[in-house]
């Protein structure tokens, strides 16, 4: 599974994704239009307060499900 992480998280929560064996792709400073363009390619998404997954964003993937969750610090 490939993870796009869209704004920090603590390495921690990082080294536990590869560990599970989820292939983490870390663009921090990814802007809104390159997420249009790229969450295509990704199974999953991070995100905390910078980056807006807007409905525009939604409707650019074509898989039907969409789980949101709020802030764990207990990955």
């Amino acid at each position: 599974m490939k993870v796009l992480i869209c704004d920090s998280i603590d390495v921690e929560g990082i080294n536990k994704l590869k560990e599970a064996g989820y292939e983490v792709i870390e663009k921090t400073q990814i802007t809104y239009e390159e997420l249009k363009k790229e969450i295509e390619d990704f199974d999953a998404i991070i995100v905390r307060s910078r980056t807006k997954v807007t409905s525009e964003i939604i409707e650019t993937v074509s898989y039907t499900h969409l789980r949101a969750h709020e802030t764990r610090h207990d990955l």
